[in-house]
């Protein structure tokens, strides 16, 4: 193996390297978007944010995989690893994006059950107030009456 290649060998190891940290916070940064429904709008901006580097560093990943050579198998290999690595990452963030839509769709429904409720609670009281109001009425009636 040339000295030219060892160096974009040892290259792209780092770049590897680097993916790999930025793979483990955007997991950790998806599933914060799950675990915490109150902050689910800001860490689906972060993932969001996280899925645009993750493609940003498959597309570094495809440029050295295009750079790089058949015959330096090991090389190639590593790199066709370091982008398969990527679009796995790259699927999970998205199922993570529709994790959090879907938990704002259950926020967004119990909402509208507690809303029903206050409806309800607010039907009950108009109507025991109308019943108050006609027995009021009733006894005054009967007030005058005697």
């Amino acid at each position: 193996m040339s000295e030219e290649a060892i160096v974009m060998f040892k290259e792209a190891i780092a770049m590897s390297e680097e993916a790999i940290v930025m793979f483990k916070d955007a997991l950790v940064m998806a599933e914060e978007a799950i675990t915490i429904p109150e902050e689910s709008i800001v860490s689906h901006h972060n993932t969001r944010t996280i899925h645009r580097g993750v493609i940003e560093t498959s597309e570094d990943a495809l440029i050295l995989m295009k750079e790089s050579t058949s015959t330096e198998d090991g090389y190639f290999s590593l790199v066709r690893r370091s982008h398969r690595n990527v679009q796995r990452n790259h699927s999970c963030i998205q199922k993570n994006c529709r994790n959090v839509r879907r938990s704002h769709i259950v926020m967004f429904e119990e909402a509208i059950v507690m809303f029903k409720e206050v409806l309800l609670m607010t039907e009950e009281a108009i109507t025991y107030h109308r019943g108050v109001q006609r027995s009021h009425r009733n006894s005054r009636r009967i007030g005058r009456s005697v």
